[in-house]
């Protein structure tokens, strides 16, 4: 927290300084053209403020002193304005607040003008602030921009005060760059603000004081947004949407798998062993089953998709039972089936992997259905919100367990012992695709090794629920924790069963809630395209051309080469676990950013020393978890 908190002081510094050293300047003593008028508070009055304000926020032309001008006459007759009506002028205010604005123009914080000789200009950096005033608590953010790129964006809640037109809010969680969030209390955001000269130091007394900062709001409307802050300055705002593109420098989407190099791959793996692979006529995956966890939506749903169009059967394992009825009806009608087709090839069933008996209904399902499987999709996942609190019953299992860890492997090691005999039975041999993540580079394992330690100590530390059993780190290496242990999984596999791992990268899915689905949707791959390469790849590809990546290699199938760039990892690894935590973090970060750059349709890539290199420690979490799901196998 030390070093963000140092990283964040520099780069707002950089900010502010940049902001507030424009040449152009005003002479605070100077009588105002707009203040000299001597006619009463009309409509007209703020209309001619108004457009000189849309003018500048519009071309950033308007010389600064008339801006000024322009605000302060403003605010003096919407004061007047604001007297006359107040419920209806707050009210118009909040009618029109909520959406995405960008800082136009700033005077500062009355210290800051004092330390900058009363100079003012238009804001020179990319700073949007976004309201929500239609939900409770009611949402404010503000961030610093580098294009679409969000480098630093603080966020919170705000009420506002209809009587005297003050919005009033607290900021408690930074952002850096998109991806690492920090909760902070509100004293020590205001210490940044104040420190860094883009907040007023009024706003760390009033934290102190226990009172929240605040702006005394002047107008807003479809165009433009002006308010006076805490610390005395003015500022103005246009109203935008170019956040919504959010992060990216716009470059176009890798195309992922063409469909004719889908067909070949299933044509090959699927056909040729019955001497009819010419044969163009016959679906390739005609009478083969695929079961895929995780399936309404996301990748699960894409994968579906592919399988069902190449004349596949599906069986669907989700927990959202809309969505499973919605993908039933789409793979049906796009087959030109009617949707109570008896010899309808898609199987849905309702399972919720936080309940091993929910799995364990389902696979008996599918057993009675189906005698053989040719493949086994286990992607049904989810990570932990940014404001989850260890020991909180939202992050417990059905069981009383880690949710994560749960769901993520647990569930499908459940699964994949329960349909093993079907797996077996296939021709080719069945195979089982695990969807996990570069990401288990964070963390080394010490965490998913099963430990009874006689203190109330069941299993690896990742799985307990207990916070006085966790690591310090439990959330942040939650996720991290269970796609190590389904590499370790996969490396088990034994017998004729082949089982594989792929990393879709960063894919554009639900996984991290809502909140993150159209951060994702926007920046990473689509998941109908390169997003789902690599496990297409696993599925699909031959013994042969999987090679180091299946069952006890020491690889897993990739789809871009960030990974492989980024240099001294094994070193990193082993230096410390707080700093393999921070490298793990900027890895990610640096996949997200390259991997457009550098996507491929097949690459095959070396995982982390521990996913690989940990025997015995692979074997341990294999008997636990064997004697963990006894129950229901």
């Amino acid at each position: 927290r030390s070093t963000i908190f140092i990283y964040i002081t520099l780069l707002l510094g950089v900010a502010s300084t940049t902001a507030f050293t424009q040449p152009q300047s005003f002479t605070p003593a100077r009588k105002s053209s707009f203040l000299a008028s001597t006619t009463i508070t009309s409509d007209a009055d703020i209309q001619e403020a108004k457009a000189l304000l849309l003018r500048a926020a519009e071309t950033k032309l308007e010389n600064p002193d008339r801006v000024l001008d322009a605000l302060e006459s403003l605010e003096k007759h919407c004061k007047k304005k604001h007297k006359e009506d107040p419920a209806a002028f707050s009210k118009d205010i909040m009618d029109n607040i909520s959406g995405e604005w960008r800082l136009i123009f700033t005077t500062g914080t009355k210290e800051r003008q004092k330390k900058s000789g009363g100079r003012v200009n238009y804001f020179p950096l990319k700073a949007i602030q976004k309201f929500d005033a239609t939900v409770e608590p009611k949402v404010i953010e503000n961030g610093i921009y580098a294009w679409n790129l969000p480098l630093l964006r603080f966020s919170g809640d705000f009420d506002f005060d209809e009587r005297k037109r003050k919005l009033e809010f607290d900021f408690d969680l930074i952002e850096l760059l998109g991806l690492i969030k920090i909760k902070l209390g509100r004293k020590d955001v205001a210490k940044i603000g104040a420190q860094t000269g883009l907040g007023s130091a009024n706003n760390e007394k009033l934290a102190d004081n226990g009172r929240r900062a605040f702006f005394d709001w002047i107008s807003a409307d479809e165009n433009i947004a002006t308010a006076r802050g805490g610390g005395g300055g003015l500022a103005l705002w246009k109203r935008t949407k170019e956040i919504e593109r959010a992060f990216g420098i716009p470059l176009q989407q890798p195309a992922g798998l063409p469909t004719h190099l889908v067909e070949t791959l299933a044509r090959n793996r699927y056909t040729a062993n019955k001497g009819d692979v010419g044969d163009m006529t016959i679906p390739p995956m005609q009478g083969r089953v695929a079961v895929i966890t995780g399936a309404a939506g996301g990748i699960g749903r894409e994968l579906s998709k592919v399988v069902y169009s190449l004349g596949g059967n599906v069986v669907a394992l989700d927990r959202n039972v809309t969505g499973l009825e919605e993908l039933r009806k789409d793979l049906e009608r796009s087959n030109g089936n009617d949707v109570e087709d008896e010899r309808s090839r898609v199987l849905c069933l309702v399972t919720n992997h936080e309940d091993l008996s929910s799995v364990s209904s389902s696979a008996d399902v599918i057993k009675s259905k189906f005698g053989t499987i040719d493949l086994l999709v286990c992607n049904a996942g989810l990570t932990y919100r940014d404001d989850c609190l260890p020991g909180e019953d939202r992050m417990k299992s059905k069981h009383g367990y880690d949710l994560a860890f749960t769901v993520n492997y647990l569930s499908h090691f459940l699964l994949v012992e329960k349909l093993m005999p079907c797996l077996s039975s296939a021709s080719p041999s069945g195979r089982i695709v695990h969807l996990t993540s570069s990401f288990h580079w964070k963390v080394d394992g010490s965490e998913i090794i099963p430990i009874d330690n006689g203190n109330g100590m069941n299993g690896p530390m990742a799985y307990q629920s207990d916070p006085s059993l966790m690591s310090m780190k439990h959330i942040e290496r939650s996720y991290a924790n269970s796609k190590l242990a389904q590499i370790w999984q996969s490396r088990t596999t034994e017998g004729c069963v082949g089982s594989v791992c792929a990393c879709p990268t960063w894919a554009g899915t639900g996984i991290a809630g809502e909140e993150s689905r159209d951060f994702l949707r926007k920046n990473a791959f689509d998941v109908s395209g390169p997003g789902i390469a690599s496990a297409l790849n696993a599925m699909l590809r031959s013994d042969e051309e999987l090679g180091d990546a299946l069952n006890n290699g020491k690889s897993i199938v990739a789809n871009s080469r960030v990974i492989e760039y980024i240099p001294f990892k094994e070193m990193w690894a082993r230096v410390s676990p707080g700093l393999r935590d921070i490298m793990a973090e900027i890895s990610a970060l640096v996949l997200l950013l390259g991997q457009r750059f550098t996507f491929e349709q097949f690459i095959i890539q070396r995982s982390s020393p521990e996913s690989y290199g940990c025997r015995d420690e692979m074997e341990l979490l294999r008997r636990w978890s064997l004697k963990e799901v006894e129950p229901w196998l």
